[in-house]
């Protein structure tokens, strides 16, 4: 049994090692070296929860006095997300034995993994001059300069490493990515070149070359180096991936399901990267409209895989985007029968159930068995309280905001959706005392935007004014803020102020439509039609398939007196937009200015007959007056 188990983990067979582990230490509980190894197993399959169960249990004295034991748990740890224990135990392991390689990359993958990359690097240069250092510690500390970008300390170190193994190509694979960090492709594309003369076999470089033809727009060039790594490895996943990227690039359909297609299949018992590639696959049919598609590479899945409830999930969502909500529900409830600890399936089963009526009860336990499961996870209450909102359940909606301001007083969470609560109340003082409150805490446009609509139902238009520039104050540089000012100012026809403000929003962004349009009505409203006219046209250049942007153009060039080029601009407006009432009366107007008087009394007529709210109604029943 230990010899199998010990076999299978070398060979990464996780659930044989797991089974036969755990069947010799039930003959002999007591062996330390053995329990540490099945904890690595589930540190191998990302179950440090599991490795924790197993490493804590061990008797504290021996656990102290075993390296081995130490660095597995530290590993734990650390993948936990506990990193000030992680690297204790890996300090602990490190003292017991100064002079074990393993303990020594582990503890320092430790120190990368808490960001703490000085550290990291200055054990590693110690590691890497003494006798204790192999070519994966140099090559770590390569890896390290470069991710901390000391590129002349990586450039140097690896020409020491070069002259030290000649024939090693992944140092230079490190100097490829050097010298592209460095802006010398030309450089880069010669060393990925060594590597293959040193290996014609070396994957890494033909990626390298292909990403960098790619880059340059040679899709010919980067397609041949993607279909040489999959004649060295057809199970090379990511060089399906690349060549579909480059299918979509220039437009082949067709190529990028045959790819696509390619990779899923010569994946076969590669569960994981067949699922990555299937999910990309089903993501383009859902683009494509064609999501009847997505159910034969479900299906097929589900056949090699029966019982594997990643699958079944793949599958949910193929149901789910094809309308098959029945399937659906019936297939994530055997998941869930298999795994009760799932919370995404809890939530989407709650989603289809509240395509229904009368499951308001079934949706609030999944809701409430989701919090439970994760209690410390906030964004399952903003799921519960949204769907109480929704359903009108005020008060347990209120309940559940007194419990997320106990359950996490640090966060604005429960003083947030009280505010929502009293708004959809319609209770404003209160709602404004909670978003006032949140936005103390954390300021951000979309809540200060909510003040300020607020504000304004009240009638409070001073006091969202004085709100905005509050706002404005804290990230003077906020093109919507600016935005949001401009057009609070064009409603109290303070034109003037208006345009300091979209001037600010040029300033910032030049070419944006938004702006420049707004800025030439306000201009034209207080009579600089000359700077109307030019912000207009460049509107207008940016954007000549826009109503409203050929309006604002048309009727100032009306104004100016170039009313032919303007009458023609605003029959344009008014083929591509109907309805607005503003352009229609643009137009009358232009076409009363053009002498066309029976046309421009026709729409006058027509508009103001329909009793649609627009605008300048008030010009419009003037012009028409004037006509008659």
């Amino acid at each position: 049994m230990l010899v199998l188990g010990i076999s299978h983990f070398g060979l990464r067979n996780y659930n044989q090692a797991d089974k036969y582990l755990t069947q010799y230490l039930s003959v002999n509980p007591d062996n330390i070296e053995i329990q540490s190894i099945l904890a690595n197993v589930y540190l191998a399959q990302k179950n440090p929860d599991q490795a924790l169960l197993i490493l804590e249990g061990i008797d504290e004295e021996k656990r102290k006095n075993n390296a081995r034991v130490l660095m597995t748990l530290g590993s734990a740890y650390l993948l936990m997300g506990e990193h000030n224990k992680g690297l204790s135990a890996l300090n602990e392991a490190n003292a017991l034995e100064p002079d074990n390689k393993d303990v020594q990359k582990k503890l320092v993958v430790g120190q990368i993994t808490v960001g703490d990359m000085e550290n990291a690097i200055i054990r590693l240069e110690k590691i890497t001059d003494s006798e204790l250092a192999d070519i994966e510690m140099h090559y770590l500390l390569v890896v390290t300069y470069i991710g901390e970008k000391k590129l002349t300390k990586a450039e140097n170190k690896l020409n020491e490493l070069v002259n030290k193994y000649p024939d090693n190509p992944d140092l230079y694979h490190l100097i490829a990515i050097v010298e592209k960090l460095n802006g010398d492709n030309e450089k880069a594309k010669r060393a990925y070149k060594k590597a293959l003369q040193l290996n014609a076999q070396y994957i890494p470089a033909y990626l390298g070359l292909a990403g960098l033809a790619a880059q340059q727009k040679d899709f010919f060039a980067a397609r041949e180096y993607y279909h040489k790594v999959v004649q060295i490895n057809p199970k090379y996943i990511k060089a399906y991936i690349y060549l579909a990227a480059i299918a979509e690039k220039e437009n082949q359909p067709n190529e990028i399901i045959k790819q696509l297609t390619a990779g899923i299949e010569n994946s076969a018992g590669q569960l994981k990267a067949q699922l990555v590639t299937a999910n990309i696959l089903s993501n383009y049919y859902v683009r494509q409209k064609r999501p009847e598609d997505i159910m034969p590479i479900a299906k097929k899945l589900m056949r090699s895989y029966p019982n594997n409830t990643k699958v079944m999930s793949f599958l949910v969502s193929a149901q789910i985007v094809n309308g098959m909500d029945a399937e659906a529900e019936q297939l994530i409830r055997t998941i869930l029968a298999k795994d009760n600890k799932d919370i995404k399936h809890r939530l989407m089963l709650a989603g289809l159930l509240e395509k229904k009526v009368g499951n308001e009860q079934e949706i609030l336990d999944l809701l409430d068995s989701a919090i439970n499961l994760s209690p410390t996870n906030h964004k399952l209450l903003i799921i519960k309280a949204n769907y109480l909102l929704e359903n009108k359940k005020i008060t347990a909606a209120m309940k559940l905001a007194d419990y997320a301001e106990k359950q996490f007083p640090d966060l604005t969470l429960g003083k947030q959706l009280k505010a929502d609560i009293y708004r959809i109340e319609k209770k404003f003082d209160e709602a404004l005392f909670y978003y006032k409150a949140v936005y103390k805490i954390q300021p951000g446009n979309k809540l200060l935007f909510i003040i300020v609509d607020i504000l304004d139902y009240q009638g409070k238009e001073d006091e969202a004014f004085e709100f905005l520039s509050g706002g404005l104050t804290k990230t003077d540089a906020d093109f919507t803020i600016h935005y949001k000012m401009a057009y609070s100012l064009e409603k109290k026809q303070r034109y003037k102020k208006a345009i300091e403000h979209y001037k600010k929003m040029l300033d910032i962004k030049p070419d944006n439509v938004l702006a420049l349009n707004n800025i030439a009505w306000s201009y034209y409203k207080t009579g600089q039609l000359e700077d109307a006219a030019i912000n207009a046209k460049n509107a207008y250049e940016l954007a000549p398939k826009s109503a409203q942007v050929i309006d604002t153009y048309g009727y100032i060039l009306v104004r100016q007196g170039d009313i032919d080029k303007g009458v023609e601009l605003l029959e344009q407006a008014v083929k591509l937009a109907p309805k607005p009432g503003d352009i229609q009366f643009h137009l009358a107007e232009g076409y009363y200015k053009k002498g066309e008087v029976i046309k421009s009394k026709d729409i006058l007529v027509s508009l103001l007959k329909s009793n649609a709210h627009f605008r300048e109604k008030e010009s419009a029943e003037i012009l028409l007056n004037k006509i008659r």
